[in-house]
Protein backbone atom coordinates (compact mmCIF):
# COMPACT_ATOMS: atom_id res chain seq x y z
CA UNK A 1 0.00 0.00 0.00
CA UNK A 2 1.47 3.26 -0.83
CA UNK A 3 1.18 6.42 1.47
CA UNK A 4 -1.63 9.06 0.91
CA UNK A 5 1.08 11.46 0.04
CA UNK A 6 2.67 9.30 -2.47
CA UNK A 7 -0.87 8.47 -4.29
CA UNK A 8 -1.79 12.43 -4.18
CA UNK A 9 1.38 13.10 -6.46
CA UNK A 10 0.86 10.02 -8.80
CA UNK A 11 -2.35 11.20 -9.26
CA UNK A 12 -1.30 14.57 -10.29
CA UNK A 13 1.54 13.24 -12.22
CA UNK A 14 -1.28 10.83 -14.29
CA UNK A 15 -3.82 14.23 -14.70
CA UNK A 16 -0.80 15.96 -15.94
CA UNK A 17 0.71 12.71 -18.39
CA UNK A 18 -2.99 12.64 -19.77
CA UNK A 19 -3.59 9.01 -17.67
CA UNK A 20 -6.42 10.44 -15.47
CA UNK A 21 -8.54 7.80 -16.02
CA UNK A 22 -6.33 5.27 -14.08
CA UNK A 23 -6.41 7.27 -11.14
CA UNK A 24 -8.68 5.08 -9.51
CA UNK A 25 -6.62 2.17 -10.07
CA UNK A 26 -3.74 3.04 -8.02
CA UNK A 27 -4.15 -0.56 -6.21
CA UNK A 28 -4.59 -2.92 -8.16
CA UNK A 29 -2.32 -5.46 -9.51
CA UNK A 30 -1.97 -6.55 -13.18
CA UNK A 31 -0.22 -7.56 -15.96
CA UNK A 32 0.23 -3.72 -16.51
CA UNK A 33 2.33 -4.44 -19.81
CA UNK A 34 -1.03 -6.72 -21.37
CA UNK A 35 -3.23 -3.92 -20.24
CA UNK A 36 -1.50 -0.41 -20.99
CA UNK A 37 -1.57 0.01 -25.02
CA UNK A 38 2.42 0.70 -25.80
CA UNK A 39 1.41 4.73 -26.31
CA UNK A 40 0.18 4.70 -22.23
CA UNK A 41 3.29 2.59 -21.62
CA UNK A 42 5.41 5.19 -22.86
CA UNK A 43 3.36 7.94 -20.75
CA UNK A 44 3.73 5.95 -17.27
CA UNK A 45 7.36 6.29 -18.09
CA UNK A 46 7.54 9.69 -17.74
CA UNK A 47 5.24 9.61 -14.66
CA UNK A 48 7.80 7.01 -13.33
CA UNK A 49 10.67 9.65 -13.92
CA UNK A 50 8.76 12.74 -12.43
CA UNK A 51 7.90 11.00 -9.52
CA UNK A 52 11.07 9.66 -8.72
CA UNK A 53 13.20 13.07 -9.84
CA UNK A 54 16.58 11.09 -10.65
CA UNK A 55 19.54 13.29 -11.08
CA UNK A 56 20.34 11.80 -14.97
CA UNK A 57 17.58 10.39 -17.39
CA UNK A 58 18.27 8.51 -20.27
CA UNK A 59 15.35 7.95 -22.41
CA UNK A 60 16.07 6.10 -25.72
CA UNK A 61 12.89 6.36 -28.50
CA UNK A 62 10.31 7.33 -25.08
CA UNK A 63 8.11 8.94 -27.44
CA UNK A 64 8.09 6.74 -30.78
CA UNK A 65 4.59 5.98 -30.54
CA UNK A 66 3.32 9.60 -29.69
CA UNK A 67 2.88 12.38 -32.59
CA UNK A 68 4.87 15.25 -32.81
CA UNK A 69 2.31 17.34 -30.81
CA UNK A 70 2.58 14.73 -28.13
CA UNK A 71 6.14 14.42 -27.72
CA UNK A 72 6.52 17.81 -27.27
CA UNK A 73 4.25 18.06 -24.10
CA UNK A 74 6.14 15.34 -22.47
CA UNK A 75 8.90 17.01 -23.05
CA UNK A 76 8.27 20.33 -22.48
CA UNK A 77 6.46 19.04 -19.06
CA UNK A 78 9.91 16.93 -18.11
CA UNK A 79 12.21 20.08 -18.56
CA UNK A 80 9.70 21.97 -16.46
CA UNK A 81 9.07 19.80 -13.62
CA UNK A 82 12.87 18.70 -13.44
CA UNK A 83 15.34 21.08 -15.33
CA UNK A 84 17.06 22.33 -12.21
CA UNK A 85 18.30 18.97 -11.43
CA UNK A 86 18.26 16.67 -13.37
CA UNK A 87 20.63 16.05 -16.70
CA UNK A 88 18.50 15.05 -19.62
CA UNK A 89 20.11 12.42 -22.60
CA UNK A 90 17.67 11.53 -25.45
CA UNK A 91 18.21 8.56 -28.15
CA UNK A 92 15.56 9.84 -30.73
CA UNK A 93 15.04 9.98 -34.68
CA UNK A 94 13.13 13.84 -34.65
CA UNK A 95 14.23 16.92 -35.79
CA UNK A 96 11.57 18.08 -32.91
CA UNK A 97 13.80 16.65 -29.80
CA UNK A 98 16.61 19.20 -30.67
CA UNK A 99 14.38 22.20 -29.42
CA UNK A 100 14.73 20.45 -25.91
CA UNK A 101 18.27 19.97 -25.39
CA UNK A 102 21.77 21.80 -25.63
CA UNK A 103 24.00 19.51 -27.47
CA UNK A 104 23.30 17.19 -30.48
CA UNK A 105 25.37 14.25 -30.78
CA UNK A 106 25.79 12.32 -34.26
CA UNK A 107 27.62 9.35 -35.62
CA UNK A 108 27.89 10.40 -39.39
CA UNK A 109 30.53 8.48 -41.79
CA UNK A 110 32.82 7.17 -39.25
CA UNK A 111 32.56 10.11 -37.20
CA UNK A 112 31.34 11.38 -33.89
CA UNK A 113 29.69 14.91 -34.25
CA UNK A 114 29.18 17.12 -31.49
CA UNK A 115 26.22 19.97 -32.28
CA UNK A 116 26.01 22.78 -29.83
CA UNK A 117 22.19 23.31 -30.52
CA UNK A 118 22.45 26.74 -28.90
CA UNK A 119 25.47 28.11 -31.02
CA UNK A 120 25.23 25.13 -34.33
CA UNK A 121 28.79 25.01 -34.08
CA UNK A 122 30.30 21.40 -35.41
CA UNK A 123 33.09 19.52 -34.14
CA UNK A 124 34.21 16.30 -35.14
CA UNK A 125 35.79 14.66 -31.78
CA UNK A 126 36.97 11.44 -33.39
CA UNK A 127 37.80 9.14 -36.44
CA UNK A 128 36.48 5.27 -35.79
Amino acid sequence: MSSPKGDEDIKRLLRLCQMNHWCDRLDEIEDWSSVLSLGEQQKMAFIRILHMKPNWVFLDEVTSSMDEETETYFYSILFLELANHTTIISVGHRNNLRQFHQVEVAFRNGNVEVISLCTNKLQYITHF
